[in-house]
């Protein structure tokens, strides 16, 4: 009778690498930050990378906003990889992507035309050895060739459900393929919400049917308001200010809710798309002891490296997008360790980790 060691060996050799495996060889999940400290720091540092994850919620919560800044990053961070997205509403609007710190250059960018078209080219995609991220916006726009051939008073019952539950049912053996193969494609949706009637419990549901809500890995609801201040601007919002409720996880996570407000005007004194995190970043800094105040006026102390007054620090936060990435890594890490600060932390200089 064959062992449990010969049987993995023998089916290793039958079905390839990476199908059979013990436990220990499965690595931990890597992120996707979107660099919203709030948002990363709940999150356990962002989208899981190899997976699914729904952002929803009702309209301008930036729901779409989130996504690009991830995108933004992914392309700083992930130069030789490809962000792919599929902008099924046709709302895409490059100059506010660009502000939010998406390249569009190197942005690919998909205008399907019908569901069954956007379930065969986001399929493709996620195939694709080189690809990073693959976004649909949204799961509630999608309309089948069915529906939009037909006319307005005919009712198409369950149709796009049906394509959704394709989609689903692709995208998880692609990404199983991918992950198999040492890649990590990731797949984003964005959805709405709709209103059960006459229902009892929670009566927020989304278009699309149940399956993505089984598949995903992070599943996100956003909540948005406009934040307006007369002195400012007289009649535009300067902030939208944005919360969340992390509604499923199935990696590790350090809050169930987050929130975090962004610039919308530049007259706040922030660029717009950005948010003002020096306060949140600090304050974990200084509670796990990586930020110390020095003896002298003005004088602190990140990682053990000299700074005579906290202007640096903050500047080189806002310029050396590595360093920002490293920082804000550490301090992910460390609250997901529920570590605490005994000496200068031994850092990868590549991935930013924690060593020691």
């Amino acid at each position: 009778m064959a062992s449990v060691t010969d049987l993995l060996k023998e089916m290793t050799k039958q079905y390839g690498q990476g199908v059979v495996n013990d436990s220990v060889t499965v690595p931990e999940v890597e992120r996707a930050p979107t660099g919203i400290l709030p948002f990363d720091l709940a999150t356990g540092g962002g989208f899981p990378l190899g997976r699914i994850s729904i952002v929803f919620g009702p309209e301008s919560s930036l729901k779409t906003s989130i996504v690009l800044k991830a995108i933004g990053v992914f392309q700083k961070t992930n130069p030789d990889r490809k962000c792919v997205f599929v902008d099924i509403e046709a709302s895409y609007t490059p100059e506010w992507g660009a502000k939010l710190g998406v390249d569009n250059d190197k942005l690919i960018y998909i205008l399907p035309q019908y569901a069954e078209q956007a379930v065969d080219i986001v399929e493709g995609f996620l195939y694709a050895e080189d690809v990073g991220l693959v976004i649909i916006d949204s799961i509630a726009a999608m309309i089948t060739a069915n529906e939009l051939d037909s006319s307005a008073d005919k009712a198409v019952v369950g149709g796009s459900a049906l394509v959704v539950g394709k989609l689903y049912r692709k995208s998880v053996m692609a990404i199983s393929t991918g992950i198999r193969e040492g890649r990590l494609p990731t797949l984003v949706c964005i959805n709405q919400i709709r209103y059960k009637i006459g229902s009892y419990g929670d009566p927020e549901t989304m278009p699309g049917g149940k399956a993505f809500q089984f598949a995903s890995a992070l599943t996100v609801r956003m909540y948005g308001k406009d934040e307006f201040d007369k002195k400012v601007h007289g009649t535009l919002p300067c902030w939208k200010s944005c919360s969340g409720i992390l509604k499923k996880w199935k990696v590790p996570v350090t809050s169930k809710t987050f929130k975090f407000d962004l610039s919308i005007l530049a007259e706040t004194g922030f660029d717009i798309g950005t948010t003002n995190d020096w306060n949140t970043l600090s304050t974990y800094l200084k509670d796990l002891g990586y930020l110390v105040k020095g003896d002298k006026p003005g004088q602190w102390f990140l990682f053990e490296e000299e700074y005579k007054t906290l202007g640096p620090i903050k500047k080189r936060l806002l310029e050396d997008i590595e360093f920002d990435s490293m920082v804000r890594s550490i301090v992910i890490d460390s609250v997901l360790k529920g570590s605490s600060y005994d000496g200068d932390p031994e850092i990868d200089k590549e991935t930013g980790e924690i060593l020691s």
